[in-house]
This record gives structure tokens, sequence and C-alpha cells, in this order.
């Protein structure tokens, strides 16, 4: 739960290299979700429009939704799509999904080489869920 804290936090600061040219360097794509006001039972789109050198993981990357502070994510959709510049999923609410600050983020995103003195940022943004 801490570990998604600080991808959330981290995730929104400018440390986020999103747009660099692969082999320029780490690089965190920028997430944007669309409506950024949805109601439970509805659909959202997370996209990118920054290209990263990251291929997904076997199986894809999982992409999560949650209420901001309750710690795992409460909807999970798998994609293969790549951050290339285009990267699109959607995302169904689940009719009781929790009104209120919501996040969304790629919770497979490896931080694992991160060292102390470096964010550990991945990418997610916020969204509002609203009756």
């Amino acid at each position: 739960m801490a570990a998604l804290a600080l991808l959330l936090v981290a995730g929104t600061t400018g440390c986020a290299s999103g747009g660099s040219p692969p082999g320029d360097g780490p690089c965190v794509p920028r997430l944007e979700v669309s409506p950024a006001k949805a109601a439970p039972g509805e659909t959202v789109t997370i996209s990118s429009d920054d290209s990263c050198a990251t291929a997904p993981p076997s199986g894809g990357w999982r992409v999560g939704a949650g209420h901001v502070g309750d710690g795992d994510p409460i909807a999970t959709v798998s994609t293969t799509e790549t951050f290339d510049g285009y990267f699109r999923a959607t995302l169904a609410l689940a009719v009781d999904f929790p009104t209120g600050e919501s996040y969304v983020a790629v919770i497979d995103w490896d931080v694992g080489d991160c060292d102390d003195t470096a964010s550990c940022a991945g990418p997610s943004d916020t969204f509002q869920v609203a009756e």
C-alpha cells in the first residue's frame, strides 16, 4: 500500500520524463483519464501521448483504478498496448465504485531498479467519481 501511495505521489510530480525519445534516459509516461469526472458504472479511457521504449510485461500492463487513500485498485484491466504515443485503454467502473478523488495507475510498472536517491515514479493520474 505504501508503494502505491509513493507511485501516485511521484507519478504526479515533475520527475516524470514523459515524451523522452527512446534511449534518452528513464521515461515515465504521463497518463490522462477521460472523462475527468465519471459516475459509478461508467467507463473511463486512460491514455498517454508519451513515447517510452518500455515493452509490456508478459500478459500485458495491468491498469487499475481505485479510491485515493484506500490502497489497492478496485477495478483493473490488462492491455498489451505500448507507450508509443498512442496508448489507450478503457476501464469500467463498478456501479458501487466509491465516489470522491480516485486514481488510475499502471500497477505493474517496474520500479525495481530505482535507487534510494531517485524518484520511483510510475504512470498515474487522478480523476473524480461522482453520482
